[in-house]
């Protein structure tokens, strides 16, 4: 037998709740020459016990080593260190004239060599100081323990504090990208939820205004003399240009005409508005998009919305707002295995249907007000369970069928299948031409 290597420790290894079985790679000659150290998460330092069965120990005698298999998992923040120690005693008797067994002896030698190993690993982790300087006190012992323990703690703290602080620049650098994406996402391109970015509803907002001044200034732009400009009014009168250039517009009540002289009649920018005339009676399209035609029998919205009056308002006022905003419902209250329906108004079946669940009460992480959104399927069955919801549309309603065992959507926080049910969620709908 030899002692080939200076390797007398092993570890430290550190526990992660499930790990019962640690290697060593140096040679004993018994169980008994394992000393298995445990430090707590607190600092605490103790001896797990052979004798009381806290580990069991494998490779007695190899070359190699073995494994020191704890009886329980190293718990997290819990660390354990394997080291080699013998009893510092001499047992080998050799007698005068008696046999000679080269096999004890070598193992003597074996043995020596380990326990000076031992004393060595001992004294590298103790305070010393060079031949011919003064021996330290206990205190001073005692105070370089306390500063190599709170080094240890800090450099622990430190690399605790560097991961959190990766994890909070990977986590801005996310938020970065979603931030910007919620201001520019191209057109059409939904962000999140079927939701859009700002430059997409400004997108469709300068189209629409686009489409209706662009048709209205080519229009303008080639009026000709008896061409129809409004109308027709009350009794059939229409409003035209007339020959000498004035523009006659009918009032609307049947007692006559407005008419711009041809001196100021013209179609342009006045600071704030396009205007027929310098005074004209009619506005149209300022910055606020409103309309306003013939004066008191129209009124002019700075809301954004488009309004007409007069017999206007019977061909475009109501049909074009639902043709550019559709039918939005309120709360409707669902049952479990029931069908509902709510009129909309269209005039046809809307081409376009989507549906949500309105928070009403606090439930699984989800805060009053919170939508979501719900996925209409043919097949709304989950495992075993049947869930789910179907909506559908005619010229008339919007109809909507619940499963028999309720809707299942995801907790906000958790992830997991959870039920919505009627008591903490409304159902709201919408159509659209």
């Amino acid at each position: 037998m030899t002692v080939s290597s200076e390797v007398s420790v092993a570890g430290p290894f550190y526990g992660n709740g499930t790990t019962t079985t640690f290697p060593y790679s140096f040679k004993i000659l018994d169980a008994k020459h394992i000393r298995a150290v445990l430090i707590s998460a607190s600092g605490d330092v103790s001896d797990l016990s052979l004798d009381n069965g806290d580990y069991s120990v494998t490779g007695v005698g190899s070359e190699t080593g073995g494994d020191v298999i704890k009886a329980t998992p190293l718990l997290a923040g819990q660390t354990l260190t394997l080291v080699r120690r013998l009893p510092l005693t001499q047992e080998t008797s050799l007698e005068n004239q008696g046999a000679y067994y080269p096999e004890v002896v070598e193992r003597r030698l074996d043995q020596m060599v380990m326990q000076i190993q031992s004393v060595k690993e001992t004294t590298e982790r103790s305070l010393t100081v060079e031949p011919g300087q003064e021996k330290p006190s206990m205190t001073q012992i005692a105070a370089a323990q306390g500063y190599s323990q709170a080094a240890k703690t800090s450099r622990d703290e430190a690399a605790g504090l560097a991961s959190a602080a990766a994890g909070s620049a990977s986590n801005a650098s996310g938020y970065a990208v979603l931030a910007s994406r919620w201001a520019s996402e191209a057109e059409n391109v939904p962000v999140a939820g079927g939701l859009f970015s700002a430059f997409h509803w400004y997108r469709k907002a300068y189209a629409i205004y686009q489409t209706i001044t662009q048709g209205f200034l080519e229009k303008v732009g080639g009026i000709l003399t008896g061409d129809v400009l409004f109308g027709p009014g009350t009794g059939g009168k229409y409003s035209k240009l007339q020959a000498n250039g004035d523009v006659q517009l009918n009032r609307g009540d049947n007692t006559g005409y407005n008419t711009w002289n041809a001196a100021n009649a013209y179609f342009g920018w006045d600071g704030t508005r396009y205007v027929f005339g310098s005074g004209g009676p009619v506005r149209a399209f300022g910055p606020e998009i409103g309309v306003e035609f013939g004066g008191a029998s129209a009124s002019y919205y700075a809301n954004g919305n488009i309004r007409f009056g007069g017999d206007m308002a019977v061909e475009f006022g109501d049909y074009l707002q639902l043709l550019l905003r559709g039918f939005k419902s309120g709360n409707q209250p669902y049952v479990i295995n029931g069908l509902g329906s709510i009129g909309h108004g269209l005039g046809r079946k809307p081409s376009k249907l989507s549906a949500y669940l309105v928070c009403t009460a606090a439930i699984n992480n989800w805060n009053v007000g919170d939508e979501v959104e719900l996925a209409s399927t043919a097949q709304p069955w989950s495992g075993s369970g049947h869930y789910g919801f179907l909506l559908w549309a005619d010229a008339i309603n919007i109809y909507w069928k619940v499963a028999a065992q309720g809707i299942i959507i995801l907790d906000k926080s958790g992830g997991g299948n959870v039920l919505a049910p009627s008591a903490n969620w409304a159902l709201r709908v919408r159509g659209a031409l």
